[in-house]
């Protein structure tokens, strides 16, 4: 955790990848609680200061967790989050990638017409 205290006190933009790796070894024990509060901590310093990729990086984590735990209506209102994130600093292959998780999610609760939709977009940025 001293890796953690040193970061904060230099607001290191380096902290979110920290704090992510605390969620991952916490959700691997079992404290889940604990993970989500460091996860939470490395999303709201990368919107507090701005960085984008630690953000879209966060937000995966979040993403996964819940697909994980078959949260599916969650995991698909942070994915049009993190669309929009995506869409407007021009991160191509990871824009593609999201449209097809969502279209994947939209298909796992049966909704076919946003699944469509979804690989559809996914499809004209590769076009693009």
């Amino acid at each position: 955790m001293t890796a953690k205290r040193i970061k904060e006190e230099l607001k290191s933009e380096d902290l979110p990848n920290t704090l992510y790796e605390l969620y991952k070894y916490f959700i691997k024990t079992g404290d889940r609680v604990k993970a989500l509060k460091y996860l939470d901590d490395g999303i709201n310093f990368s919107k507090e200061n701005d960085i984008k990729k630690s953000l879209i990086d966060g937000l995966d984590h979040y993403i996964n967790y819940y697909l994980e735990n078959s949260e599916y209506n969650k995991a698909i209102d942070i994915l049009i989050k993190q669309i929009e994130i995506l869409k407007s600093v021009q991160m191509k292959d990871r824009l593609i990638k999201a449209y097809m998780k969502l279209g994947n999610t939209y298909n796992e609760i049966k909704n076919e017409r946003e699944a469509i939709l979804s690989f559809n977009k996914a499809y004209e940025c590769m076009k693009a």
